[in-house]
């Protein structure tokens, strides 16, 4: 009996001391995976760091990069209306920049982008000068002072030659061809008649070709937003048309009405001394 209980505590004994490797053993392994999840975590979060941070950088270097070629834009947009004086190619140029900088956030690019809509609210109430529209009327006007047609001058002689007298004596008919003879001498003119519309062959052609020079010098200032020259070459056309062809045709009334309505366009409007979004580059510099 005493010897069964010494066995039976025997065997306790060895199964606690069995339960207790095990149990130590499995504690060993969890620690273990313990210690590598804990590792693989800082792993992850090492590695998501460092893809914030690269984030991060690229994110800023996309900006800047945004900025750069915003700032290049508002730049060419500056030159273009202040020597150019070309609204047109402003207006595309400031709409580059804006799609730069759409997506963006930050101080800087909030001011840019709201300067650069000011900027194209403002260009878009200029009024709008149609260049190719000018030019397509000049030469139409072109195309009609060539139909202007040329008549000769005709002297109509509408007095009825009185018929030769009959002279018998001989010293009257002498002195009769005596008269005569002076006469052919001399010419008499009239000067209460105005001979204006009385010109030649090339003169007309001379007088076409001086229209046309004008008309051809006005389309060229509208393309280069001169409307000094602009107006003063049709001013110019239209006192040639009121002066040297009179009187006037439906013609010649239709090319002075047109060339009144190109005369009331102004090819060079008002623009701006500077733009918004010019001074916020500036002020970011």
């Amino acid at each position: 009996m005493k010897l069964f209980r010494q066995v039976l505590l025997s065997l306790i004994i060895l199964f606690a001391l069995a339960y207790l490797y095990f149990y130590l053993y499995q504690m060993k392994l969890d620690n273990q995976t313990l210690r590598a999840q804990v590792n693989q975590l800082q792993t992850s979060q090492t590695a998501l760091v460092n893809q914030q941070l690269h984030f991060e950088a690229n994110q800023e270097s996309s900006a800047s990069l945004a900025w750069m070629h915003a700032k290049a834009f508002v730049l060419d947009a500056d030159a273009v209306l202040m020597i150019r004086q070309n609204p047109e190619q402003t207006t595309a140029l400031l709409e580059l920049a804006q799609q730069q900088i759409a997506s963006i956030n930050g101080d800087k690019f909030i001011l840019l982008n709201t300067a650069l809509g000011e900027d194209l609210l403002m260009l878009s109430t200029l009024p709008a000068v149609n260049v190719t529209a000018i030019t397509q009327t000049i030469n139409t006007i072109e195309s009609q002072i060539d139909q202007i047609s040329f008549v000769v001058p005709v002297q109509n002689n509408t007095s009825t030659a009185a018929p030769a007298p009959v002279i018998k004596s001989e010293w009257k008919k002498t002195w009769h061809e005596i008269k005569t003879e002076l006469k052919s001498l001399f010419v008499v003119e009239r000067t209460d008649t105005s001979f204006e519309g009385l010109v030649s062959v090339q003169d007309h052609a001379l007088m076409q070709t001086y229209l046309k020079s004008l008309l051809q010098q006005a389309s060229l200032a509208a393309m280069q937003k001169n409307n000094v020259i602009y107006q003063a070459s049709l001013q110019q056309a239209n006192l040639f048309l009121n002066t040297y062809y009179l009187p006037h045709t439906p013609l010649i009334d239709a090319i002075i009405t047109q060339i009144n309505s190109l005369a009331a366009i102004d090819v060079a409007p008002t623009l701006p001394t500077q733009l918004k979004s010019m001074a916020i580059i500036e002020a970011a510099q």
